[in-house]
This record gives C-alpha cells, sequence and structure tokens, in this order.
C-alpha cells in the first residue's frame, strides 16, 4: 500500500498502472496508444489512484483527441508579467494554458525557467508522484545494510543519474524527490541528511557533508491563501566544501569553493570561497587557512 502527499491511500499496482499509461499516453519508449493508456488510468483510478481519475476525466471529455500531433514539450510562452504568476494547469482546467501531460524533464525546465508551482496543478501532482519513488528507494537504502557499491546504485537510481564511483553516503538519507539532485566526484554525505531538492541541488567534486544537515530549495507562499503555492530556487556547493553538522542551507544560496559552514549553523545567503561562516544566521567569521 502506497499513499500520496494529499494522504490519499492506493495500491502500488495503481502506481505501475498510472505510469505505464503515461508512457502509452505520452509516446515514451512505446508506441503512442491512447486507448490503451485509458484502460490502464482507469485501473489506476478504481485502485485510488487520484489523478488517474483526472486523466480519465481528461480522455473521456475529449480533450486528448490530438495527442499524437501534440509535441512533447508543451510549455506556455513567458508571460509578459511577473513569471512567478505562471503555473501549469492541470487536465481538467479550462484555463487559456490548455493541458499539458508533463515528464520530469519538463517539469525541471519548467521549474528553472518559472520558479514557481502552484498547488493542485499538474506539476505539483508530479511532485507527488516523484515522492513516491523517492520513498521507495530511499526505504530500501535506510532499512537495510548494503556495501558501498550498492549504495551507489541506489543513489543513481534516485537521482536518475549514474554517480561517480568515488561517491560514498552513509544512511540513513531522506529526500521527498531526488530527481534534481548532481553529485560530482569524491563527494560524502554523512548520516541523517534530508535534500529538498525540487529546486536543484548541485554539489561539486570533494565535498563533504555533516550529519542531520538539511538542504532546502523551496519556499511557500506568505498569503495565507495561497500557502500552498510553492517557489524554487536552486541551492550550489562549490568544490571542497566542507558542511558541518546540523547545518540548514536556505532556497537560492550559493556556498563558493574551499568554504567552511560551521555546525549548527543557517545559512541564508551566499558564501564567499575560501571563508569559515557560523552561527543563525550564518555569518562570516574569518579566512580558510589552505597552507
Amino acid at each position: 500500500m502506497s499513499c500520496n502527499n494529499n494522504g490519499f491511500d492506493y495500491d502500488d499496482d495503481a502506481e505501475v498502472n498510472f505510469s505505464v499509461g503515461r508512457r502509452f499516453l505520452t509516446g515514451n519508449g512505446v508506441e503512442k496508444d491512447v486507448k490503451r493508456a485509458l484502460e490502464l488510468f482507469k485501473a489506476a483510478a478504481e485502485q485510488g489512484h487520484m489523478l488517474a481519475r483526472q486523466m480519465v476525466e481528461t480522455i473521456e471529455r475529449g480533450m486528448m483527441e490530438d495527442l499524437d500531433d501534440t509535441p512533447q514539450s508543451n510549455f506556455p510562452e513567458k508571460p509578459k508579467t511577473s513569471p512567478m504568476s505562471e503555473t501549469i494547469t492541470s487536465p481538467s482546467s479550462t484555463s487559456t494554458q490548455g493541458s499539458s501531460l508533463m515528464t520530469e524533464s519538463e517539469f525541471f525546465e519548467y521549474v528553472e525557467k518559472y520558479s514557481h508551482v502552484e498547488a493542485g496543478s499538474l506539476a505539483h501532482k508530479l511532485m507527488h508522484e516523484m515522492a513516491v519513488n523517492a520513498r521507495r528507494v530511499t526505504m530500501e537504502m535506510n532499512t537495510r545494510f548494503h556495501t558501498n557499491d550498492e549504495l551507489i546504485t541506489l543513489f543513481s537510481q534516485l537521482t536518475g543519474k549514474e554517480v561517480d564511483s568515488s561517491f560514498g553516503i552513509f544512511p540513513p538519507f531522506y529526500t521527498d524527490c531526488g530527481r534534481n539532485i548532481h553529485v560530482g566526484k569524491n563527494v560524502f554525505i554523512n548520516a541523517s541528511c534530508h535534500f529538498q531538492d525540487q529546486g536543484g541541488i548541485f554539489i561539486g567534486d570533494g565535498c563533504l557533508i555533516g550529519h542531520n544537515c538539511m538542504i532546502a530549495t523551496i519556499n511557500h507562499d506568505e498569503i495565507p491563501d495561497k500557502r500552498g503555492d510553492m517557489y524554487f530556487h536552486p541551492v550550489t556547493l562549490g568544490k571542497n566544501v566542507w558542511i558541518g553538522a546540523n547545518v540548514t542551507i536556505c532556497p537560492g544560496v550559493t556556498i563558493g569553493d574551499g568554504a567552511i559552514v560551521a555546525a549548527g549553523s543557517v545559512v541564508t545567503k551566499d558564501v564567499a570561497s575560501e571563508t569559515v561562516v557560523a552561527g543563525v544566521p550564518a555569518s562570516y567569521m574569518r579566512n580558510v587557512n589552505v597552507e
């Protein structure tokens, strides 16, 4: 039994039916077959998959009849107004933006371009799908013993990218996405770290990340009625950065090459290369001893 982030329970089979249905609908690795996709979505919907129910409604309303002629990337043009107001509509929406079937790569391209996802949108629902996969992989990482080679394989599955053989990690490790984590060579992540990576976490070669660190890339809207809306800003660690234990790194922060963040710090703004910062919020203490 699985549970999505809205609290709705559904069988693991429902997730399989939904994922395969999306492949038939978009032609991802298989020949496009809307009829077959509809059958799979109906099966997933009967098993409690909420997004599958929306897809069934969309197809049956005839919104997808020209799917074969629809390009794979269906982003709206960048608005003349602030891109923060731009959202991706759900399949059942009648917005002028139209409907959009979104792949993971399209989601991250959209986040990089617009930095905003509206609560309840199709992009938001795709985030729930990625969270399900993240929980599945991290559960395997965290609840059984694995050799370092096995952990590298699992982390590669989590991120969707091959991780270098020099990578090291001590479980447990936690993330609600995983697909937008990028690590260089000779990176080590210690136990009980939490990565919220939808906005992108980029870790340079030689980085050391201490116990129980939290890296966040999402902020919510301040307006109470829009509190579910999210704003994304990447976090970047340069080469040979050392992050002490119990550090929190906030969205949009860049930490320069060779910098050190002292244990217990909360980093709210960029850190210059080869400097030591500490405190809440973190501030400059001294330069790094490079000899």
